[in-house]
Parts: C-alpha cells; structure tokens; sequence
C-alpha cells in the first residue's frame, strides 16, 4: 500500500507541466541513485519517466546554473543524447558559459576512445578554453581550465592527426600550411 501510494504521487507530479526547479531536482535524484549504485525494483522505470519528464522540459526556462547541474545529472546518467540537447540548449542561451561546450565535449569522451569522434571534442574543448580564457580570474569557472587542458592533452594524444598521430599528422600539417606543390597532391 505504501508503495503504490508513493508510485501514485511520483507519477501524478511526473505528470504536471514541468519547471526548472522540478527538472532540476529528478535529475539530481536520479543520477545520485544512479551514481551511489542505489538500485531498487522499478528503477529503471522511473529513470525512463525521469528522462522523458526532463525531454519535456527542454522549454522551459531555466537559470544558468540550474541547466549546468541538469547537464552533470545526465551526465551521472549516462543519458548522453539528451544531454547533447541540454549543452545544446546552455550553448544557446549562454554563449559565454564555457561550461556548456565543455560538458557536451565530456559526452562524447565518456563513450570510449573508440567511438568519441576525436575532432569534435577537439574542437568544443577549443571552444571553452577560449571562453574560460576570456572570464575573469575570479569567476567561478576558472576551475574549469586545467580539467579542459588535461582532455586536450588526451584528445590531442588519441588523435590520428595529434602528437602520436605519425606521418598522418604531419602531411596534414604541411597540406594545411600549403608546403605541397600541385604535383605531390
């Protein structure tokens, strides 16, 4: 009884029209059960209308700082696609939030070196570096910048076209600083 009547109340909020603070806390909860690894029979059930809740509410507005700590919720998750959605979002209403790129960046690196597409994350690591740089020292996501140099380092080194990327990474490098004549092309 006393299961069906938290089930009950669980689904009837799930059900409301979501707001920020709500998605905020369902996603919190949910990745710290997921994190913890606090199972419990029907959990993957609540965490399908935890995602699909969150998926809903992708219109609301939300502040800064409560979409970052949706975005590290999905993160824990490991619902990585809405998540994209959600740094997608961040990246839009806050072009200069370096956090946004960074956390998309980290979504792909959290897939495995085999299946995270190395340029991209190259490239929004690029992208929040530039925006930390740009942020006054102070500012709270200055913390954001060694753990964006130590992806790139790591980026850079699984690179075909990096450090240990060999003969690729240099014909690359001369054939983008226009060191091929015509006939060696």
């Amino acid at each position: 009884a006393l299961k069906r009547r938290f089930n009950t109340e669980f689904n009837a909020a799930l059900n409301e029209p979501p707001t920020a603070a709500a998605a905020v806390s369902l996603a919190s909860t949910a990745a710290s059960h997921h994190v913890a690894g606090v199972t419990y029979h029907g959990q993957k059930t609540h965490e399908k209308k935890v995602l699909a809740y969150l998926t809903r509410a992708q219109k609301v507005t939300f502040s800064e700082e409560q979409l970052e700590n949706v975005c590290t919720s999905l993160l824990g998750l490991k619902a990585l696609r809405l998540l994209r959605d959600y740094a997608h979002l961040g990246q839009r209403k806050f072009p200069k939030d370096p956090f946004f790129p960074y956390i998309e960046a980290e979504s792909y690196i959290s897939e495995g070196s085999d299946r995270c597409p190395m340029y991209q994350v190259s490239s929004l690591l690029d992208k929040a570096r530039q925006l930390v740089e740009a942020l006054p020292r102070e500012h709270r996501h200055w913390e954001l910048q060694e753990p964006i140099e130590h992806r790139l380092t790591l980026v850079s080194a699984f690179s075909p076209f990096g450090p240990m990327g060999g003969i690729f990474g240099s014909m690359l490098e001369q054939l983008l600083q226009g060191e091929f004549d015509e006939e060696d092309r």
